[in-house]
């Protein structure tokens, strides 16, 4: 029963080897703008990484591993609640 138990555990910290642990900063803000077709620009609000220090549309995409433990941080540097 030992020798069953000793290999369920090893194969639960198997699965895991691959896995990490991730901090993600990420930051709205309304100053941002897009180009138009025209030339002009427009304004607009939006979501981005705070390293960067500017918004994306779309949005950028969070992509992580199965397993991975996740921790985002959000700051809203908008006026809006």
């Amino acid at each position: 029963m030992r020798f069953v138990l000793l290999h369920i555990c090893l194969l639960a910290g198997l699965s895991n080897l691959g896995a990490q642990s991730v901090d993600v900063e990420l930051m709205s803000r309304m100053n941002g703008f897009i180009f138009l077709d025209g030339g002009g620009t427009t304004g607009l609000w939006g979501y981005g990484y705070v390293g960067d220090a500017f918004i994306k549309l779309p949005a950028p995409l969070l992509e992580f591993e199965l397993g991975d433990s996740v921790n985002i941080h959000f700051t809203n540097e908008s006026p809006e609640s």
